[in-house]
């Protein structure tokens, strides 16, 4: 991880400001992306189990 975050960022103080938008970019990958997930996944179990019935 050290060695990928000199090929990111120039300095440390690259690194620091950064760190006050990673709040931001952070949002999307732990909450959107896992809740779309998991309806995408309960709307297709909910599909199959009425599939299944005829």
């Amino acid at each position: 991880m050290v060695i990928l975050s000199r090929f990111i960022f120039k300095s440390t103080m690259d690194m620091a400001r950064f760190i006050s938008f990673y709040q931001y970019y952070v949002i999307p990958f732990q909450f959107i992306i896992p809740l779309l997930t998991l309806t995408i996944g309960v709307i297709k179990k909910r599909n199959l189990k009425n599939n299944s019935d005829f």
